[in-house]
């Protein structure tokens, strides 16, 4: 029945009656809300919560189309590897269902630190030649090449743990010593995500 007002009329056994108007209110609306779309960098967290205008006595997260948690999980941190769809779906005490939706727009975002020169002289300093980076959102390094500046290629490794720098360039060629200069590099990083950026950049090599 929608709102509004009705009449009642109440008649017993003895053909008594009452007669009486009531005033049937709605109920307030069950409405969630996840809060606005959000734009991360990758490996940052988001704060799985919605709040409701009424009670919620069961629900479920869902994201890139699976369901990561339910109401137990409502205030804990959720790290999403890409960018996809956050949804709430929940019930009320009374039984009636809400849901509410975000986008959620992660960025691959890798920072790295790769010095101008290095020397590998044996001296225990600056030996290796490897770019660094912020291993929290990276797997693995795939491929780690570097080139002279003709083109010819002087190194290469492939499946590389991140910021291990006794697995990168020696300043060695086919077994001696590399000649001092600028060589080229190119390095393919693997991100948590399975998603792989690809950097290059020049190095000095100084003995």
């Amino acid at each position: 029945m929608s709102s509004g007002s009705y009449v009642l009329k109440v008649i017993d056994r003895y053909g008594c009656n009452l007669i009486d108007t009531i005033q049937l209110v709605e109920p307030p609306p069950y409405l969630v809300d996840l809060g606005d779309d959000l734009h991360l960098i990758l490996g940052q967290e988001v704060i799985l919560h919605a709040s409701s205008t009424l009670p919620t006595v069961s629900g479920q997260f869902w994201f890139e189309g699976q369901v990561i948690c339910d109401l137990s999980c409502d205030g804990d941190p959720y790290i999403p590897y890409k960018t996809s769809t956050l949804k709430w779906v929940a019930r009320s005490e009374r039984g009636c269902l809400a849901s509410d939706s975000i986008q959620v727009i992660v960025d691959n975002v890798v920072k790295t630190f790769a010095p101008n020169i290095f020397t590998p002289n044996g001296d225990g300093i600056n030996d290796y030649f490897l770019p660094l980076t912020n291993k929290n959102i990276v797997k693995g390094i795939s491929s780690f090449m570097i080139f002279d500046r003709f083109g010819g290629v002087v190194y290469e490794a492939k499946n590389l743990f991140p910021n291990d720098l006794t697995q990168g360039w020696d300043g060695t060629r086919h077994g001696l010593p590399a000649d001092q200069g600028i060589y080229l590099y190119k390095v393919d990083i693997v991100l948590i995500n399975d998603e792989t950026v690809n950097l290059a950049g020049d190095i000095l090599l100084l003995r």
